[in-house]
């Protein structure tokens, strides 16, 4: 699994170092309930809410926002990624 994903305007690319230049996503080590790899700015849905996948730099770990609500991403948590935040975000 490449580590990050690169939004150049256009499309993804996943590589294996960031950049500075460009809109850098972490990978997440986890995977939605299908086996995708879940990536910061990811959308995720769980029932009927969605959410963004976010990195908390102090804490240091993965979250999920929900309006005002961050939760944890947790390992075993039943999310499925529909988007990302740049191709798709009209599905936030």
């Amino acid at each position: 699994m490449k580590m990050f994903r690169v939004w150049d305007g256009y499309q993804m690319n996943y590589q294996d170092t960031s950049t500075e230049e460009l809109p850098c996503m972490r990978a997440t080590g986890e995977d939605d309930g299908g086996g995708k790899s879940i990536y910061e700015c990811d959308i995720l849905e769980r029932g009927a809410a969605r959410g963004v996948v976010e990195y908390n730099e102090y804490d240091m770990r993965f979250s999920v926002r929900f309006g005002m609500e961050l939760v944890p991403l947790n390992e075993g948590m039943a999310f499925t990624v529909v988007g990302n935040a740049f191709e798709t975000p009209n599905r936030i």
